[in-house]
């Protein structure tokens, strides 16, 4: 259930909020792929941009049978530096364990 879930979460969910797009922000998304810990998680990217403002938000996720991991995150290009070491340094640690028992 939890990887239908995380699959269904990266494949329909539209990131980004629709408040956004109504008020004129633009909207961009495309498929990513992000290896962690020796494992393929696979989601999407958004980017919406308005002037003087852009964020990028990701949703990733890979699943077994029964269980699975989402990772979100969220960057603002005013943060851009502090956000890309935070998220770096996220990225570097995550340690996946296989889904056997």
């Amino acid at each position: 259930r939890v990887f239908r879930a995380a699959t269904r979460l990266t494949r329909d969910y539209e990131i980004g909020s629709k408040e956004e797009v109504e008020y004129g922000y633009q909207y961009q998304e495309k498929k990513v792929t992000r290896s962690a810990g020796g494992m393929t998680l696979m989601g999407k990217q958004a980017i919406t941009t308005y002037p003087g403002e852009e964020w990028t938000r990701n949703v990733l996720a890979h699943g077994w049978k029964d269980r699975g991991v989402v990772v979100i995150t969220l960057m603002e290009k005013d943060n851009y530096q502090t956000d890309h070491e935070v998220l770096d340094r996220l990225w570097r640690s995550i340690r996946l364990v296989s889904g056997s028992r």
